[in-house]
This record gives structure tokens, sequence and C-alpha cells, in this order.
């Protein structure tokens, strides 16, 4: 098959991307929560649930959401 090796790797990048962008999203959702939990005065709570999803982050950290959640804990 021409080209077999780069459109399965062009696959796996794409659904790399995919999964970093559900990721991020999942993220995002996070730190408002953890805002409001905050807020209400569930803080262990806020950042047990963060630290988890803040976790699985291995680059990324100069983004505004990382930065966010990073302040939040």
């Amino acid at each position: 098959m021409p080209g077999g090796f780069f459109c399965v790797y062009g696959r796996g990048m794409r659904d790399r991307t995919r999964q970093q962008q559900a990721k991020s999203l999942e993220l995002r959702a996070t730190v408002s929560l953890a805002r409001l939990w905050q807020q209400q005065g569930k803080r262990r709570e806020a950042h047990e649930l963060l630290s988890e999803i803040y976790g699985w982050f291995t680059e990324g950290f100069e983004t505004k959401d990382l930065q966010e959640a990073k302040t939040l804990l």
C-alpha cells in the first residue's frame, strides 16, 4: 500500500491530537468546577479533583489553562 506507513502514522497523530484536545477541554471544565467548589468552601474536594487532572499533563505548562490550574492548586 503506497504511503501506508504515513497513513497509519497520520491517523495516530490525529487520534493523539483529539485525545489532547479532549484532555484540555476536561482540564478547562475541571478548573471551573474547582473554582466554584473553592468558593463554596469545598477546598479539599476541589484540590483532589484538580490535582488528578493536572497530573495527566507532561507538557504545555505555559498555557493559560495549566497556569490557572496550578494557581488554584
